[in-house]
């Protein structure tokens, strides 16, 4: 897993229960592997689609990490030209992603 400083969580707007749960996991967990998490802003998104369809990585490489959306390591759904990620979520995603131990999807 890559560590970067995070500035801001990305989400769409009226999060599921599985966004809320990543939210949590990475507020009291996160500063392990990116610097910034338990001081992070929240951001939502009105749709899954992320700004300008830019990649994941280039707001990765801002501070920006989006969960749920876009198509990132923490996006659980499937985008044009790849699969979702099987029968995860995305707090099992992010509770793999810090290394918590999960090895079955935690929703």
């Amino acid at each position: 897993m890559k560590s970067f400083p995070v500035n801001t969580f990305l989400t769409h707007l009226r999060p599921h229960l599985d966004e809320i749960m990543a939210r949590w996991i990475f507020l009291h967990h996160g500063d392990s592997i990116f610097s910034g998490a338990s001081a992070s802003d929240i951001r939502y998104l009105t749709t899954g689609v992320l700004p300008d369809d830019v990649p994941s990585e280039v707001l990765e490489e801002k501070g920006i990490l989006p969960v749920g959306v876009g198509g990132g390591f923490l996006d659980e759904h499937p985008v044009e030209g790849q699969r979702g990620k099987g029968y995860e979520c995305c707090a099992s995603l992010m509770y793999k992603a810090l290394n918590l131990g999960a090895d079955e999807p935690l929703c």
